[in-house]
């Protein structure tokens, strides 16, 4: 067995400026590239990083819907989820506020949260 890897960050990785700084990055799973992609891809936010100096100013609830543009962009993908590590100052309360909500799965030991509306506001 042969196995390689294939960089494709023009589709999964995104930096994230504010006011033309470079604060943070963006990482995507993107079923639809796969060599054989499902019947109905999903796309899965799998990184979401922000500085710790730009941290808790309003720049990831900026991200989210630019990501969410990003995904609705890709051909068939119907549901976009990530997931993230209960802890006391973790993520989950971040999500939760941006609309994503527990789908009641368990990955690894991380919650796996679903963004509902994904294509609510197609015209």
């Amino acid at each position: 067995m042969t196995v390689t890897l294939v960089e494709i960050t023009a589709d999964t990785v995104r930096a994230v400026h504010a006011d033309g700084e470079l604060v943070g990055f963006v990482m995507l799973a993107d079923e639809t590239l796969r060599r054989e992609p499902p019947s109905e891809p999903a796309e899965f936010l799998w990184r979401l990083m922000i500085a710790e100096g730009h941290q808790r100013r309003g720049i990831g609830r900026e991200v989210l819907p630019l990501v969410l543009e990003h995904v609705c962009s890709r051909p068939g993908v119907r549901k976009f989820a990530t997931s993230y590590v209960p802890a006391p100052d973790g993520p989950g309360p971040f999500y939760l506020g941006l609309g994503l909500t527990p789908t009641g799965e368990i990955d690894d030991g991380e919650i796996v949260l679903a963004y509902p509306r994904l294509h609510e506001t197609e015209g």
